[in-house]
């Protein structure tokens, strides 16, 4: 044990000695600091009081010592409790206690359920959706089924041999960028219009409801927006926003199967036009069937809407069909330029968590919309859809009807 060494002034070894023969907590903490620290005795006349005023700071400091002790205690069971964590955001619709939620997961199980069955066309749209095919109708169906799939293993051989599907161009480089900036065409005025609003889809099927908010935003002047409370007292169409309004719900049957299922292009055009018709603007859906319709009739379509800065464009396809298949199936994100030098179009994803921005070139971007959605379209349905089924049925009560995915024009009632 180490021997106390007794001060050496007078005036310290008098106060000392005070202190010890008081014998309570606080004149033992502060003899212990006198022995170390002589130079922090308060210089006042009194030693009564140099005695009572060194005890009162060695009480404050031990108050402060226990309360920061305390902190560190308090932050470290707090940084190891995700609940209790000031970083923390609650989930709005905890898993935990709805057995029937559809995660991020099930969603993309219900993409591939979709596509597995699109492969052949005619024989998936009999096994899910029965009572929709009609028994007369199906020898037709087959036959244009097998000549339309004939007509797209000919289109994928040829962009296949040309290396078009391989050569998609990420606005991520110089090039791409100056694509944007030196468009002949004049057809990339959308691309700066939509930087006023164009946002991440905050769910993995609320791609549509994304991209119908990123058109509202970019018509910005041209109508009146929506108006998020958030926001007040800035008009601001957000995705929350827009699929909550009384006009959407009806024009959607179902804003809870919008959330797990998403939306086709049989029913984009009426969740838009419910904010554009009261404006004089209108929506229209152009679906992309293959064996009716060609590149140059698309190509010609998008490009005057494009080139019309009060119009806008936005896209339904399929990623496969433009090579980005891993990366999920059915989607929809809007179209923000046309570059000639390399004839493609700029495809703005909405899932920007995925993909930047990307340069398609026509061929493939007509082999992304030329493709089949088994649920492009829901019915009218008035009991809740349990969750919990298998697709099959799942796609039943929905009364999901299949068609070609396609693009949808925005533009002036005047102007379509």
């Amino acid at each position: 044990m180490t021997s106390m060494t007794i001060p050496k002034t007078e005036s310290s070894r008098l106060l000392y000695s005070r202190l010890a023969s008081s014998g309570d907590v606080e004149s033992r903490f502060a003899m212990n600091q006198l022995l170390h620290n002589p130079m922090a005795i308060p210089q006042t006349k009194s030693l009564s009081t140099r005695i009572r005023l060194y005890k009162s700071m060695t009480v404050v400091t031990s108050i402060a010592v226990m309360a920061w002790i305390g902190l560190r205690s308090y932050n470290s069971n707090n940084n190891n409790n995700p609940a209790t964590s000031m970083y923390h955001l609650p989930s709005e619709e905890p898993l935990s206690s709805d057995p029937h939620h559809w995660s991020d997961s099930h969603f993309q199980d219900w993409e591939s359920f979709l596509i597995n069955h699109s492969e052949d066309a005619t024989a998936g749209i009999a096994l899910v959706f029965k009572s929709q095919i009609k028994k007369e109708a199906h020898a037709q169906k087959k036959q244009a089924k097998k000549e339309g799939k004939m007509k797209r293993k000919e289109i994928k051989q040829e962009l296949s041999h040309n290396g078009t599907v391989g050569e998609l161009l990420y606005l991520n480089s110089t090039r791409a960028v100056r694509l944007v900036r030196h468009d002949s065409y004049n057809a990339a005025s959308d691309f700066f219009f939509y930087q006023q609003g164009w946002e991440a889809q905050i769910n993995q099927a609320y791609c549509a409801v994304a991209t119908s908010a990123a058109v509202l935003n970019s018509l910005r002047g041209k109508i009146e927006l929506p108006q998020d409370p958030l926001y007040v007292p800035f008009p601001w169409a957000t995705q929350m926003t827009i699929v909550n309004t009384d006009c959407v719900k009806k024009a959607v049957f179902d804003v809870d199967s919008v959330k797990r299922a998403g939306l086709g292009i049989g029913m984009v055009p009426n969740l838009l036009n419910c904010f554009l018709l009261p404006q004089g603007y209108v929506a229209k859906a152009y679906p992309v069937d293959p064996d009716f319709s060609s590149q140059d009739q698309l190509k010609d379509i998008v490009i005057n809407a494009l080139m019309d800065e009060k119009s806008r464009v936005v896209l339904n396809y399929d990623r496969g069909g433009i090579g980005q298949g891993p990366m999920g199936h059915g989607h929809w994100s809007p179209i923000g330029a046309y570059s000639a030098e390399i004839d493609a179009f700029l495809i703005m994803d909405v899932a920007k968590y995925k993909y930047p921005p990307v340069w398609v070139p026509t061929e493939a971007m007509f082999g992304g919309v030329a493709t089949l959605d088994l649920c492009s379209a829901m019915k009218q349905h008035d009991l809740p859809v349990d969750w919990s089924q298998d697709f099959a049925t799942i796609g039943q009560e929905l009364g999901c009807t299949p068609g070609y995915r396609g693009f949808v024009v925005i533009a002036p009632i005047d102007g379509i």
